[in-house]
């Protein structure tokens, strides 16, 4: 059988409300199988085996797992958007960016290291510069990309801060590697680096078909 005709017959028996719970369990910390089981009147085995077929052998263990480190993020998330620090704010919002986008981000290390593994296994580092300095008559944001937290990461989101407005930019590892600071010009900050500006598609690797799709069903 089909994973297609699998899922149709899902719904035909148990309506599409089930299927939305299947759905939301790959990125709601706070929802279980046996929730969902206890709700639709089936057993936990029931709906283990639905999660089987459908996100591969193993996936209610795997999340298990995982789950500890998803609420602990959840609830540091809803922390971090209330709070007046900028940098606080700026990563609550990229962590929503990958949350909507199924990348299912969790913490890697420490909480104070922000770094963050999302399901393709791919470190990403978060790092925000708010202030400018002065550098041979012109001004920058400086970033600091030598620390061992951001070369073991395989991308580095850098937010800007401009006018009261957050700036992203997603570098690849070859961009960072070898350099101990960025420098993005104050006066221009797209120069440079503007092919990086909001270049979520890296993160996804080979795999921009499925950013694409996304991407397309989040603007509907």
């Amino acid at each position: 059988m089909t994973l297609e005709k699998f899922v149709h017959g899902l719904q035909k028996r148990h309506g599409e409300e089930l299927l939305m719970a299947i759905k939301d369990l790959r990125h709601d910390p706070f929802l279980s199988g046996s929730a969902i089981a206890g709700k639709f009147g089936l057993t936990r085995e029931r709906v283990r085996q639905i999660c089987d077929v459908i996100y591969g052998k193993g996936f209610l263990s795997y999340r298990k797992r995982e789950l500890y480190s998803k609420k602990q993020l959840f609830l540091l998330c809803q922390k971090w958007k209330e709070s007046k620090d900028l940098k606080n704010q700026a990563y609550a919002l990229v962590i929503e960016r990958l949350q909507k986008m199924g990348l299912e981000p969790v913490l890697h290390g420490k909480v104070k290291l922000r770094l963050l593994q999302i399901k393709n296994n791919k470190l990403i580092k978060f790092k925000i510069s708010t202030k400018v300095t002065r550098l041979n008559r012109h001004t920058y944001y400086v970033v600091r990309v030598s620390a061992p937290s951001v070369k073991k990461a395989h991308i580095l989101i850098v937010v800007l801060y401009i006018q009261e407005k957050f700036y992203f930019f997603i570098f690849p590892r070859k961009i960072f590697a070898q350099k101990s600071y960025l420098c993005i010009d104050a006066k221009n900050p797209q120069s440079i680096y503007r092919p990086y500006l909001n270049k979520w598609d890296i993160l996804f690797g080979s795999n921009v078909k499925i950013y694409n799709f996304i991407n397309f069903f989040n603007k509907q």
